[in-house]
């Protein structure tokens, strides 16, 4: 019986996993000629950023990468609706920043807007920003508002890149929890070194909390911002949510489990 359990309960856990843990679609910009509009990749439609433009072997590891523009741009064609999400689901977007020859960040964003089509509606986007130039490091951008520091960002490296993630996780209609990773890149591409993290466990519980509508609009789609106010560029736009199992599955699932695991014992003690 023992024997018969664990192999259930191993499948379930399997099948849990593999609900849950979705993979990030990325957008590398590396099937585009150098000098590509983003309003152009992927064939038109898909991203809104006047300005922004493909550059060869400005990416990470030598690749094609992203230049920078003075508005935000928005991946419009990644479209959710935060308020028909279920409670814990798991929104992620994540943008590779290559910081200045000065090892400084200047309002770098990676978010979401609920004005897909709106290059300059910052005020529409509710996001986390890397300014450790004028703004004390990571902070909460809403509103056209930042809060106060949540990480420093001491000792970011010169022309070094980074890779910025920030997960929402949906606590009601109206707030999320949030965490921001930024960490390093080495030579390759690779995730190296302690990463600097920022974290907000409610957005609801700021004196000056984001506005309801940046929540409750019809549509949200993953936003970002690689300032051009001072050097570096862009790589690797990702995105993916993560559902939550409803719970009566899962409950279901290893209720019936249970029950063939006591079936093939009784008959094992009949014979």
């Amino acid at each position: 019986m023992k024997s018969f359990l664990l192999i259930g309960l191993s499948v379930l856990v399997l099948a849990y996993t593999a609900t849950a843990h979705g993979g990030m679609l990325t957008e590398t910009f590396d099937s585009y000629p150098g000098g590509t509009a983003l309003t152009a990749v992927g064939g038109g439609g898909i991203w809104t950023g006047a300005g922004y433009s493909v550059v060869d072997s400005g990416g990470v590891a030598g690749s094609k990468g992203l230049g920078t523009s003075n508005v935000i741009f928005n991946w419009k064609g990644q479209t959710f609706q935060w308020s028909l999400l279920a409670a814990g689901t798991k929104v992620a977007m994540s943008l590779d920043f290559q910081s200045s020859s000065t090892g400084k960040f200047d309002d770098d964003r990676v978010g979401w807007t609920i004005t897909p089509d709106a290059s300059t509606s910052t005020g529409s986007q509710l996001a986390l920003q890397l300014d450790n130039s004028q703004e004390g490091g990571m902070v909460f951008y809403h509103n056209a508002t930042r809060t106060p520091a949540l990480n420093a960002l001491a000792g970011i490296k010169n022309s070094t890149w980074y890779r910025f993630g920030v997960e929402y996780t949906k606590l009601t209609n109206t707030s999320a929890g949030i965490v921001g990773t930024l960490t390093e890149l080495d030579a390759s591409g690779n995730l190296t070194g302690t990463p600097y993290v920022g974290t907000i466990a409610d957005t609801s519980l700021f004196s000056n909390a984001p506005a309801t509508s940046l929540f409750t609009s019809a549509t949200q789609c993953p936003s970002f911002k690689n300032y051009n106010a001072i050097d570096g560029n862009a790589d690797n736009a990702s995105f993916g949510i993560t559902a939550v199992p409803e719970p009566s599955t899962i409950s279901l699932a290893v209720a019936g489990l249970v029950g063939l695991a006591l079936a093939a014992y009784r008959r094992r003690r009949v014979e």
